[in-house]
Parts: C-alpha cells; structure tokens; sequence
C-alpha cells in the first residue's frame, strides 16, 4: 500500500531482534515491510 509506515511499536521490536538497524526509525526511510516479515520469520528456521 503506498505511502504505508508501520506504527513505532512494530519498528521497535524489529529493532529489538536484529531485523532492522539500531539506527533506523521508520520516520526518514520507508520500510519495506514484507521484506522485514520475511526476515523475522526466517529467523526461526533451524540451520545446522
């Protein structure tokens, strides 16, 4: 959806796991969201 920006509660705890950098707020630069679920789930698949 264009012009979409997740609300601070979601960008602090992709922050809080490693998804996004420390320094990104969501407020300057758009988040691709998709691309950001994506990553927060794979960081559950077992890798031996």
């Amino acid at each position: 959806m264009d012009g979409f920006r997740p609300n601070k509660h979601y960008v602090r705890e992709m922050r809080r796991y490693g998804i996004l950098p420390p320094q990104q707020d969501g407020a300057d630069e758009p988040i691709d969201v998709y691309a950001t679920d994506r990553a927060y789930w794979r960081s559950f698949w077992y890798v031996p």
